[in-house]
C-alpha cells in the first residue's frame, strides 16, 4: 500500500522516514518497562538452568513477558512440560481479545502482514495501537515500527540480563513494574468519552482487582474482560431500548 493513501485529515501527510522516525518516539516509553523486565527475565532464565542462547532464542520466539517468567518459575519446580504449556496458553488467551479489538483496524493489511502483526502483539503495543488508531487510520510503516523497535527492546534487555547476571537489580524495587499499568490507564483515559464507556471501565477495573483478591491468579483478566463485555452490551442494549 502507498504510503500516501494512508494519511488522514487527522494527522499530517509525511513520508516513509517520517512513518519510522514516529513508530519509535512512540515506542521510547518501552524502554522503561521491556528493558528493566527483559533483563529480570534473563538473569532467572540462566540462574534456572537456561542456557544464554536458549533465553535469548526464548525471548526472540515467544516474545511474552507474563508468560515466559511462569514458564520459568514452573522450569524451577520441574514441573511437567504439559503444566507449562497449559499456563503459557492460558496466560496468553488475553491477545484473543486484544487482537479481536484491532482486527478491524487492519481491514486493509494483507495476511502476512496482519500474521506478522499478530505475532508482535503486546500489552504496550496494544494499549499505543489502540489509542492512535482510534484518532488515525494505521499507517504501516509506523505500525510496524513500533512492533519491531519494542521486540528489539525485549530481546536486548533479555541480553543484558544475560551478560550482567545477578548484578542486574529487581525492577519492582524501583516500582517499574507498575509503569505498564500506568501506561494502560494514561492511553485508556482519552478514550472513555461517554456514561457506558465509564461504566464498563470502573466494572472492569473492580472486577480486575476483586477476581485478584480471590485468586483467580492467571484468569483475572479473561474474567474480568468477561464482566466487561457483558455490562457493554447490557449498556447498548439498554441504549437502544
Amino acid at each position: 500500500m502507498d504510503i500516501k493513501t494512508e494519511s488522514s485529515d487527522a494527522e499530517p501527510a509525511r513520508g516513509k522516514w517520517g512513518d519510522i522516525r514516529r513508530g519509535v518516539i512512540l515506542t521510547l516509553p518501552m524502554l522503561v518497562v521491556f528493558g528493566p523486565i527483559g533483563a529480570t527475565f534473563g538473569v532467572i532464565a540462566v540462574e534456572a538452568g537456561m542456557s544464554p542462547f536458549q533465553t535469548i532464542l526464548m525471548s526472540f520466539v515467544v516474545y511474552t513477558g507474563a508468560a515466559q517468567l511462569a514458564a520459568i518459575q514452573l522450569l524451577i519446580f520441574d514441573a511437567p512440560l504439559v503444566t507449562i504449556y497449559l499456563t503459557t496458553l492460558v496466560i496468553n488467551f488475553r491477545y484473543l481479545v486484544l487482537s479481536a479489538t484491532l482486527a478491524p483496524h487492519l481491514s486493509t493489511f494483507g495476511f502476512l502482514p496482519r500474521l506478522f502483526y499478530g505475532l508482535q502483539l503486546t500489552d504496550a503495543s496494544f494499549a499505543i495501537h489502540v489509542s492512535r488508531f482510534a484518532k488515525a487510520p494505521p499507517r504501516r510503516v509506523e505500525v510496524f515500527t513500533t512492533n519491531i523497535f519494542a521486540h528489539i527492546i525485549w530481546v536486548v534487555g533479555t541480553s543484558i540480563g544475560v551478560l550482567a547476571g545477578s548484578a542486574v537489580p529487581d525492577p519492582t524495587q524501583f516500582g517499574i513494574d507498575f509503569a505498564m499499568p500506568a501506561m494502560f490507564i494514561a492511553l485508556a483515559i482519552p478514550l472513555i468519552k461517554s456514561k457506558a464507556e465509564v461504566a464498563v471501565a470502573i466494572t472492569s477495573g473492580v472486577a480486575a482487582i476483586g477476581f485478584n483478591a480471590i485468586g483467580f491468579q492467571h484468569w483475572t483478566i479473561l474474567a474480568a474482560t468477561a464482566v466487561a463485555m457483558t455490562v457493554a452490551f447490557g449498556a447498548i442494549r439498554w441504549k437502544r431500548a
